[in-house]
């Protein structure tokens, strides 16, 4: 498995404008053009959204992911690894950094990802094919616009032909049966935010530490619904906010104190080992300024007690 870090000439897209391309070819004339007042506007709608309303458009797209893990699914792969597995995302996190992308298409990405590897075994010199078409159609899903297959496909040293991406992306689409909806951690984070009130530096530590969850194997063990209530859970606790755990969240996440510990405790060690891991891409994005430098905020030795 090759991994190119040459993203330094992968334009990022903060300004100008955002394209959508045709879906079936991965590139092609465009459809429609956004600019940035048109994401201003998506984004301030998005916010603007009544709660009763995102709740219920919540409940129905995540219905199925509260119920379920991945848990063990590397069992099926003879030829990959969950450290594979782990490097391939830290890099496609980087990757998504790069090309300014939204963040429910990193959540989703990964996803696809792993639903595909739970279906599918897998050579490993195809595992930056998977990780690169997952987050194409990711991005065709669920961003304003999407990288060009080309782009892709140089970032990778040209490992990889177009038309081996556009046939893994044909793959991934049947294997799935063409459902793209699948419910992420993100949509479980919006919602406990909501519930957990409180304010900016409390919501980037709570998604620095699931985004931490995501190179992490050991993270499929548990439901995404649990990851998130965990990790707002040990957010909390971070920045001393009392009570730990609120009637609404739980009312909201529908899991009591108890129930989450021994997954908080993981994410905690995520937390402790986030400074001096190899995968620290993560680490690395939430230490800027308009994140808060959450990254430097100094991890509890331990939870404190029920």
């Amino acid at each position: 498995m090759v991994l190119v870090k040459g993203l330094s000439n992968v334009k990022s897209r903060d300004s100008g404008e955002r394209v959508t391309r045709n879906t079936e070819t991965g590139g092609g004339r465009s459809l429609k053009v956004y600019t940035e007042d048109d994401m201003v506007a998506t984004k301030a709608k998005r916010k603007s959204i009544p709660v009763k309303a995102e709740t219920s458009h919540i409940n129905a797209r995540s219905q199925k992911a509260h119920h379920q893990s991945l848990k063990n699914y590397m069992e099926i792969q003879t030829d990959i690894t969950p450290q594979m597995r782990g490097i391939i995302i830290n890099w496609l996190i980087e990757v998504h950094l790069k090309f300014d992308l939204m963040q429910e298409t990193l959540y989703l990405m990964v996803t696809l990802l792993d639903y595909y590897l739970s279906a599918v075994s897998i050579k490993k010199n195809e595992m930056q094919l998977v990780g690169l078409t997952s987050l194409l159609l990711a991005s065709k899903y669920e961003d304003f616009w999407h990288p060009k297959v080309m782009e892709l496909i140089s970032i990778s040293a040209e490992v990889y032909t177009r038309d081996q991406m556009l046939g893994m992306e044909t793959t991934i689409l049947k294997k799935l049966n063409f459902r793209l909806n699948l419910p992420t951690p993100y949509v479980f984070m919006l919602r406990f935010l909501r519930a957990a009130q409180g304010g900016k530096k409390f919501e980037n530590i709570a998604f620095f530490l699931i985004e931490l969850c995501l190179v992490e194997y050991d993270a499929l063990h548990y439901k995404p619904s649990l990851l998130c209530a965990s990790a707002i859970y040990v957010a909390r606790c971070t920045l001393h906010l009392t009570p730990a755990w609120t009637p609404l969240l739980s009312k909201h996440s529908h899991y009591e104190e108890v129930q989450i510990r021994d997954c908080a405790e993981m994410i905690l060690g995520f937390h402790q080992a986030a400074r001096t891991t190899i995968l620290r891409v993560t680490y690395d994005k939430f230490k800027s300024a308009d994140r808060y430098q959450v990254a430097l905020t100094k991890p509890l030795d331990r939870l404190p007690p029920l």
